[in-house]
């Protein structure tokens, strides 16, 4: 069996990491617990908070993170635009 590519292995790990949030987020959502990481993120956001992006729109009372991600990803969007010239 062949060793898996590089695309594959990260592949692998944002579906355990999508895993691993949805069922932190059962879990807190079950003891109606604040989400912290959703209501007050950390600027500017780590990389691991930004790969839950794509997720935070999933999770309950999320707005703030969702945000913060809109706002990390302009400023992305910036930083490239500026390299380019």
């Amino acid at each position: 069996m062949s060793k898996p590519s590089s695309a594959h292995a990260r592949l692998i790990q944002v579906f355990l990491l999508c895993f691993s949030l949805s069922a932190y987020a059962d879990d807190r959502a079950t003891k109606h617990e604040d989400y912290t990481f959703c209501q007050k993120p950390s600027l500017p956001l780590s990389p691991a908070v930004r790969m839950m992006c794509p997720l935070s729109a999933e999770v309950p009372d999320c707005a703030a993170l969702i945000d913060a991600c809109e706002a990390a990803r302009k400023e992305d969007e910036k930083k490239a635009e500026k390299d380019r010239l």
